[in-house]
């Protein structure tokens, strides 16, 4: 969520992190954060949830959001904060190349020190790269993109577990 009130009254009824598309843009959302010490997934987003996919632009999109990055880290280790996850964002506020372009470079994410989640599973991206035009069938396009970043992504939404967990079962077991 990215209002802090339902951060609240999650946390008040168990939930042990909280995920902001908005990138703790609210600073009441910060306050929470440093007032009940979760866990925070820092996700990048260009724009607004209502306009985030009207032409966006960046001049070099994996440096802008290594930048995004570094400010928020830098602000949440100030006030003595560092449980921290950081998503750059696939599909939000991305075109196609851009969402390529954070897979390709997933690596440079690393340097920050923090876990990294990523969710691509299902993206219109996919969608766009393979024509498949319904989500449910994005399966085979999530799979792969999932495993091209397997070895720089700790943690992985997905809708597809069971799918997911299988790959990367193969695939370690290919790489031993």
């Amino acid at each position: 969520t990215f209002y802090p009130e339902v951060a609240v009254e999650a946390i008040k009824n168990g939930v042990d992190i909280i995920n902001d598309i908005t990138g703790l843009r609210n600073e009441k959302m910060i306050e929470v954060i440093l007032k009940f010490k979760k866990p925070v997934i820092i996700m990048h987003m260009k724009g607004e949830p209502q306009n985030m996919q009207i032409d966006p632009h960046y001049s070099d999109v994996v440096e802008e959001i290594k930048e995004f990055f570094k400010e928020k880290i830098e602000f949440l280790l100030k006030h003595k904060y560092d449980d921290i996850i950081i998503d750059p964002g696939i599909g939000f506020g991305k075109k196609i190349e851009h969402n390529i372009q954070i897979l390709k470079n997933l690596s440079s994410f690393k340097k920050f020190g923090f876990p990294i989640m990523i969710g691509t599973s299902r993206k219109s991206f996919i969608g766009m790269i393979t024509g498949e035009k319904i989500p449910a069938k994005r399966v085979s396009g999530t799979i792969a993109s999932c495993l091209y970043v397997y070895e720089y992504a700790d943690i992985f939404r997905v809708h597809d577990t069971y799918e997911i967990l299988q790959a990367f079962a193969v695939w370690k077991a290919l790489k031993a």
